[in-house]
């Protein structure tokens, strides 16, 4: 769950500033790099935060698909970089 906080915060801040800066450009284009930001922050916290919190003692098969979740967080989060050198390069 601490991973999916972290990643969930950092997504938001990241999508928040991309946002004022899309408005400031006045564009309505958002890069192939930002939907896995998005998509990152959304499976961190529909799939990890939500249902884990949802229960006070959560069954094992939601801590499984919980961490399972916060794998693919992980891996959303790492190829963001890559992402970025791409739509850039």
């Amino acid at each position: 769950m601490t991973v999916a906080s972290i990643v969930a915060g950092f997504g938001v801040a990241v999508l928040v500033f991309r946002i004022q800066r899309e408005t400031t450009l006045q564009t309505k284009w958002i890069p192939w790099a930002d939907w896995l930001l998005i998509a990152a922050t959304i499976v961190a916290l529909g799939g990890v935060i939500l249902p884990i919190i949802s229960f006070s003692r959560p069954p094992a098969c939601v801590v499984k698909f919980g961490s399972a979740a916060s794998s693919l967080v992980v891996l959303l989060v790492i190829g963001y970089p890559f992402a970025i050198l791409l739509t850039t390069g």
